[in-house]
């Protein structure tokens, strides 16, 4: 990762997902096509207000914001990240668990930014 903390597009062959099993560009397909709804009111929040906090990665690693890595590969732009420790299989799933609420808000204020009904 960059000094900076962004990503730029030119260096997202690097980034991949281990909870996922999936490289970047795999992912975004995966988001885009299982989730169109959610992922064009994404990308619209995006292109209107930029990416508001940053993709926590662990070196080359996703560990949270699966979703708006996909959209800045989709759309090729830079990605702000943040330095994490690395999340075991079981605490990444504990702590989907406990985060389910906050992503459920999330998305609605996504679909309310972009100016979209759920």
């Amino acid at each position: 990762m960059s000094a900076s903390n962004v990503l730029h597009p030119d260096q997202f062959e690097r980034v991949h997902s281990t909870l996922l099993e999936k490289t970047l560009p795999e992912i975004a397909a995966h988001h885009y096509s299982n989730s169109p709804e959610y992922m064009r009111a994404l990308t619209r929040d995006i292109k209107r207000n930029g990416i508001q906090h940053p993709v926590e990665m662990h070196g080359n690693d996703i560990q949270e914001g699966h979703h708006r890595a996909a959209v800045a590969y989709k759309l090729g732009i830079p990605m702000p990240v943040s330095e994490v420790d690395h999340y075991s299989r079981p605490e990444a799933d504990a702590y989907r668990e406990d985060t389910e609420k906050w992503h459920n808000k999330y998305l609605a204020q996504t679909f309310k930014n972009a100016g979209m009904e759920p």
